[in-house]
């Protein structure tokens, strides 16, 4: 796994990540664990995108701010 952000002060910037934190309640946690989920089924299925956004998906909370899913075997090919 790899992780990949943004920053506010230079948002053009793709940084590596050595650690990503979510402060969010149980309703936000639920749905992003919903996300991952889907998002890993895809993956086995063979069914997804390259990429998906959290704030695309049914029922997505914080607009906010942006999770992304990419698929390795797709991005890496």
């Amino acid at each position: 796994m790899k992780l990949f952000g943004r920053s506010k002060m230079a948002p053009d910037t793709l940084l590596t990540m050595d650690e990503v934190t979510f402060l969010a309640g149980p309703e936000q946690l639920r749905s992003l664990a919903q996300f991952f989920l889907s998002q890993a089924e895809k993956q086995e299925a063979g069914t997804g995108r390259d990429h998906e956004h959290y704030s695309d998906t049914p029922g997505a909370i914080d607009g906010d701010h942006e999770v992304i899913v990419a698929d390795p075997k797709i991005l890496s090919g």
